[in-house]
């Protein structure tokens, strides 16, 4: 009669060895394109728990979507408090629940997506407009963040143009009741996208713009 635990056969089969015996790890916490594991905390006092923020799979090479991630990979993100990257992560995932419906065949987010965006968030949500503020603040950080070390990179020269004109079309909403204001790409005739080059266009005592900005 064969125990159980017997387990003389497939020993002698395949002998045991450290590796095989240590457990399989969960998750991959090295940083990658499309995935980040972020430590995060619901509220002050509770468990700070990881979780795995990742971009919809048919997004998986889009630019706007990838300048959003990496901010949960930056040293800024992760030198912020667990409870503010929390509800980074929820704002990630609305972004990324509607535009996966929004945009059912894309590939790449459209440059006015932001715009799109609020407009769900203030008609669709029926959200305050100091919500939707703080929903375009979260992304327009992370998109300068992106944009900071993307600077002298030429690997990264494409996906820093595309974040650029993503921001001409944030709008610049109050965190005070009131109404939306429109961005600078939105009210301006001039056919620059660049909302910096457009303020210089408009407003020729504004200083010249550094190498950078360009």
């Amino acid at each position: 009669m064969t125990s159980l635990t017997d387990t003389s056969e497939a020993a002698t089969e395949t002998p045991a060895t450290l590796s095989s015996l240590a457990p399989t790890p969960i998750f991959n916490f090295s940083p990658s394109d499309t995935f980040a594991i972020v430590a995060m905390q619901v509220a002050k006092g509770k468990k700070i728990e990881h979780r795995r923020v990742e971009i919809p799979e048919q997004f998986h090479a889009c630019p706007i979507f990838r300048a959003l991630l990496q901010y949960f990979n930056s040293g800024e993100c992760k030198n912020n408090s667990p409870t503010d990257a929390y509800h980074r992560i929820l704002r990630f995932n609305s972004l990324a629940e509607w535009a996966a419906i929004e945009y059912p065949d894309a590939k790449v987010l459209p440059p006015a997506v932001m715009q799109d965006f609020a407009h769900h968030l203030r008609t669709a949500k029926n959200s305050k407009l100091n919500t939707i503020c703080v929903y375009m603040s979260v992304y327009r950080t992370a998109f300068d963040n992106f944009l900071d070390n993307a600077y002298g990179n030429p690997a990264l020269a494409e996906a820093a143009a595309a974040v650029r004109e993503a921001i001409v079309y944030i709008p610049s909403v109050s965190n005070r009741a009131g109404q939306a204001t429109p961005s600078l790409g939105q009210i301006t005739n001039q056919p620059e996208k660049d909302e910096l080059k457009i303020r210089e266009v408009d407003d020729p005592f504004l200083l010249p713009l550094s190498p950078r900005d360009e």
